[in-house]
Formats: structure tokens, sequence, C-alpha cells
């Protein structure tokens, strides 16, 4: 079984390595607004695909916006993207005390920041998958 994953995530990052989203593309990213059990409001930000910086600046746009007394929860499944966007996403899940979860998905490369960003991690059935990070223009810690 552990074998299973393994194979998984390594087939997902070699895919994503060397078939990546079209430069044009962006996650889907979707906003719910609800009440919880409590009757409070709650915002869930979900985000899926690839990441990129479009996408913070939505979140950053909508939470600005949005958010008043509202608990934030970030749904995360997603193959990572730009890693700059996810750790500014990460720093607004940290900085609306959000959790973070990713339930039956995936939360590989850059959306592992997302993850790390949340003031609670959830993860039920999920897999996720960490590689050190490829900056551009960075010959110190790059591969080439």
């Amino acid at each position: 079984m552990k074998h299973k994953y393994a194979l998984l995530i390594i087939s997902s990052l070699f895919l994503s390595t060397f078939f990546p989203y079209p430069e044009s593309s962006y996650a889907d990213v979707t906003f719910e607004s609800l009440l919880d059990t409590d009757g409070q409001p709650k915002v869930i930000v979900k985000i899926t695909s690839q990441i990129t910086e479009y996408d913070y600046h939505s979140i950053n746009k909508f939470l600005n916006n949005k958010v008043e007394e509202a608990y934030v929860d970030f749904d995360v499944d997603s193959l990572g993207g730009d890693v700059e966007a996810a750790i500014n996403i990460g720093r607004l899940a940290r900085k609306y005390n959000a959790s973070v979860s990713s339930i039956y998905g995936t939360c590989a490369s850059s959306c592992v920041f997302i993850l790390a960003g949340g003031v609670d991690r959830h993860l039920l059935s999920s897999i996720v998958g960490i590689h050190r990070p490829f900056l551009p223009n960075d010959n110190e810690t790059t591969i080439q």
C-alpha cells in the first residue's frame, strides 16, 4: 500500500515536471460563504489546479473585501505552481487564522506552502508531495 502512494507521488511530480500546465492557465479558485454549526459566518477558499500569481491577487482582493468577522478555511487540491504565489497565499492563510485542508485530494510541490501557512491543517486520505523548490534564475540552489 505504501508503494502505491509513493508511486503516485513520484508519477505526479514527473508529470508536472515534464508536462507542465500551459502558461495561460491558472488555478480554479472558488469562494463559498456560509454559516458554520455555531451560526458564525465562514468563508471557504477552494484552490484546485495550478497556482499562479493571479490566484494570489484574486484571493487577497476577495478576503480584503469580504471578510470581517468570518472564519476562513482553505481547501486545496493542487499539484503546485508558482512558488512565490503559494507562499503569499500561505501568508494570507496565516493572516486570517485559517485552517487549510485537503480532503481526498493532492497537495504537492508549491501547494505545500499553502498547507504550511494554515493555523490548523487537516488531511483525509490525501497525498502530500514535497520536493526542494526550483526558483527561476537561481543558479545556487537549482539543479541545471
